[in-house]
């Protein structure tokens, strides 16, 4: 073999096999170059050397996987044209088609460039009639549970009319001139006497605007299910506050469909907002409080009253959890007499005090769980070993289990799930 050859064939080591030296003849290599394979490819130093670039590389790869990468959309330099489909099949193309707005709405200005950024500055553009007056309808309904147009899914001419034209064309204006500044606008209609006035009204006021399109008095509708949630966990105080960060699985019922793994630590009890959800296997607690899917976009949500809901919080692990909690801070504020604790638990959660019925009724609720408790230690275990969070041992048991199940109690009440 010629090229070997002039590689000294008697310093070849025995390791190079014959289909190296194959591979050797029918590349254009020089002397040189198969000299230093040789050297390079049978030195002691070889080992190691490779081991360390393998080490440096994997070290590479695990840095890469850390980084978050998030994907950025250009415009080509050359647009691919599209057709109209004739009967919709995708081979039979007519005529051409461009990107373009509805002219009914707000006509697309020549200054603006017919790309992504020319899209959005015709979105937010103060001409533009919709998107500032759609954004105010949203936190209208959010904080009066209905909004000035009543039908948010649909502005145009198959939708309610706004019951104020003038109020939403002025709160468009603040928003724009706001700079778009949401918090700002928020507090503009909380600060309102709108908003501010009594769920009470009179039989008069209520026989000549029953659906409260007058806006004569305020909004009264059940909490969201994410609200609900919160409030709960609020009121016992478990709800962890930390913002941002990764998604995470709170209780989720064992029967379901295709239950998650719970977190673990406090991870259970972040906000609503940072729950992980699946689409197409929601939280049935979640859902049964009327959340909505998310499988298709839904800006309205439909609020029922079932059953249901009151076994939710009867049994949910994370409102019995919660009614533990509180009952643990009542009882640490008020451990002598149990009226008092209870009383302060009325005043956590409804915003006043107990009438004299309501309490008399309460306590007797209070003596009764106490003493199943008591002759029934298997059941108190079972009760307060529901979710992660424990008692502190040096509190009484069975009076703790007893004041939980009043504080749970009080979860199914309409004016603890409703806003007034």
């Amino acid at each position: 073999l010629e090229v070997v050859s002039l590689a000294r064939v008697d310093f070849v080591p025995e390791q190079i096999t014959q289909s190296r030296l194959a591979a050797w003849t029918t590349d254009a290599a020089s002397t040189e170059d198969v000299a230093q394979d040789w050297a390079f490819r049978f030195s002691p130093e070889f080992p190691a050397e490779l081991k360390k670039l393998e080490q440096l590389r994997e070290q590479l790869g695990n840095l890469q996987d850390q980084r978050q990468e998030i994907m950025v959309m250009r415009e080509l330099p050359n647009r691919k044209p599209s057709y109209f489909r004739e009967r919709g099949n995708y081979d039979t193309p007519s005529f051409a088609v461009s990107p373009g707005v509805p002219d009914m709405i707000f006509p697309w200005p020549t200054e603006f460039p017919n790309n992504r950024d020319g899209l959005a500055r015709w979105t937010f553009d103060r001409r533009n009639p919709l998107t500032a007056r759609v954004a105010v309808n949203r936190w209208w309904q959010m904080l009066f549970g209905e909004g000035l147009v009543r039908t948010p899914e649909d502005f145009g001419n198959q939708g309610q009319r706004p019951t104020h034209p003038a109020l939403l064309d002025y709160l468009a204006d603040q928003l724009i001139d706001s700079g778009w500044d949401v918090k700002q606008m928020l507090r503009l209609m909380m600060l309102s006497a709108t908003y501010q006035q009594s769920v009470v009204v009179d039989a008069t006021t209520l026989e000549a605007d029953p659906e409260n399109r007058w806006w004569t008095r305020a909004g009264s509708y059940r909490w969201p299910a994410e609200t609900l949630r919160d409030q709960a966990l609020a009121v016992a105080g478990l709800l962890d506050l930390k913002l941002d960060g990764a998604p995470v699985k709170p209780y989720d019922l064992a029967e379901a469909f295709a239950p998650l793994p719970t977190d673990g630590g406090s991870l259970v009890y972040r906000r609503s907002l940072y729950t992980y959800w699946k689409r197409m296997s929601p939280s049935p607690v979640m859902i049964a409080l009327d959340a909505v899917k998310r499988d298709v976009c839904q800006v309205k949500r439909e609020r029922t009253t079932t059953p249901a809901q009151s076994l939710v919080f009867l049994n949910s692990p994370q409102f019995v959890e919660a009614s533990r909690a509180l009952a643990v801070r009542c009882w640490n504020n008020q451990p002598v007499e149990i009226e008092s604790a209870i009383t302060e638990m009325v005043q956590q959660m409804l915003s006043r005090n107990p009438s004299p019925r309501e309490l008399e009724t309460l306590t007797h609720l209070y003596h009764d769980q106490r003493s199943r408790f008591e002759e029934s230690p298997e059941s108190l275990q079972a009760y307060l070993n529901i979710g992660h969070y424990r008692i502190p041992t040096e509190l009484p048991p069975a009076p703790i289990g007893a004041l939980a199940v009043v504080a749970n109690t009080l979860m199914g009440l309409d004016q603890w799930t409703t806003r007034r």
